[in-house]
This record gives C-alpha cells, structure tokens and sequence, in this order.
C-alpha cells in the first residue's frame, strides 16, 4: 500500500538510497 502513495518526506534518505 505504501507504495502506492507518494514517497513519505518523512524518511528522507531512505527513500533516495532506494
């Protein structure tokens, strides 16, 4: 589900490193 919705700012470089 996460996925699908718009990258969680929140998690910042964990996002980026994917």
């Amino acid at each position: 589900e996460c996925l699908a919705s718009p990258p969680p700012l929140s998690s910042g470089p964990l996002d980026e490193a994917d």
